[in-house]
């Protein structure tokens, strides 16, 4: 590290290490039970519950296929700024991200209304 500000020189890692790597006995048994957890993957996919399904099928897919990459589209007229550009970038992510908290919270509310019906007293009956 250097005297600038706590921040490491430019070229300089702060874990010249690196990540430290898994060991090959605990590699192996994990791929051991790779079989069982496809089962149990292909189990869920028969949940009578659609988010364990969803859940499921989302992961079986992110393996077979990798997860789908997200475009986003950009224009530059070549007359911004770099912080011009950084800052449209910005807020591409905050809309995407507050999307995703608006459906998060219709899930949430959906899953509330669902609990909700299911303990009223006409249900109880």
């Amino acid at each position: 590290m250097s005297k600038n500000g706590g921040r490491f020189q430019p070229g300089v890692s702060g874990n010249p290490a690196g990540r430290p790597k898994m060991p090959e006995e605990l590699k192996t048994r994990l791929r051991g039970l790779a079989p069982s957890a496809l089962d149990t993957l292909e189990q869920l996919l028969q949940s009578e519950d659609e988010r364990v399904r969803l859940s499921a099928a989302q992961a079986l897919l992110d393996r077979a296929y990798g997860k789908p990459s997200q475009e986003v589209a950009l224009e530059n007229t070549g007359n911004a700024s770099l912080l011009e550009q950084q800052a449209e970038i910005m807020a591409v992510l905050v809309r995407a991200r507050r999307r995703e908290l608006q459906w998060l919270d219709e899930e949430r509310r959906k899953r509330q209304a669902d609990a909700d019906d299911a303990n009223s007293p006409a249900s109880l009956q």
